[in-house]
């Protein structure tokens, strides 16, 4: 247990540091943790809608820890070099919801 927790520590370590790199202005990470924060409050709005409508659908906790820069782990650049990145929701067996921010 220890020695994958150390494993699943270096990887955030690498992947934190790899998108320092691809954006590595603060000014620049403002400005994608603005775009977060409005992508999910989007989403937000209209998952009250469809809750309020009667159907059933997953929560975010827009406050959750998941949305800081520095834990944002799911990610990947295309051939145009834009950033996308990926919040993911469930577990490993089973992931039935996700939102993808698209960062230019």
């Amino acid at each position: 247990w220890y020695c994958m927790n150390r494993d699943k520590l270096r990887m955030l370590e690498a992947q934190a540091r790899l998108l320092r790199r691809i954006i590595p202005y603060e000014d620049e990470l403002e400005k994608l943790k603005s775009k977060i924060d409005r992508a999910l409050q989007t989403v937000k709005r209209e998952e009250e809608i469809l809750t309020q409508s009667g159907y059933s659908v997953y929560v975010r906790d827009l406050n959750s820890d998941v949305y800081k820069l520095e834990n944002i782990t799911n990610f990947f650049l295309d051939n145009d070099e834009k950033l996308y990145i990926i919040f993911a929701y469930g577990n490993q067996n089973f992931t039935s919801e996700l939102d993808i921010v698209k960062y230019e």
